[in-house]
């Protein structure tokens, strides 16, 4: 029993795999937290740039129609 036990000690193959493991839950957490905090700005951004292309669309056909 006690050889399994330092033969599982002195093994760090998995160790690698952890560290990812932690990293990647990390970089998870982070973006949960990021899209909460900026997830209405960045839907009135978008909104605000749709609103502004489609007053130029209409503002080229009007021009187009004008003629």
């Amino acid at each position: 029993m006690r050889r399994i036990l330092r033969a599982l000690r002195r093994d760090r193959r998995g160790v690698t795999a952890v560290e990812y493991a932690l990293i990647a839950g990390l970089v998870g957490a982070v973006l949960l937290v990021a899209v909460g905090t900026f997830g209405d700005r960045v839907q009135d951004l978008f909104g605000a740039m749709s609103d502004r292309v489609e007053q130029t669309r209409d503002r080229i056909a009007q021009s187009r129609d004008g003629r």
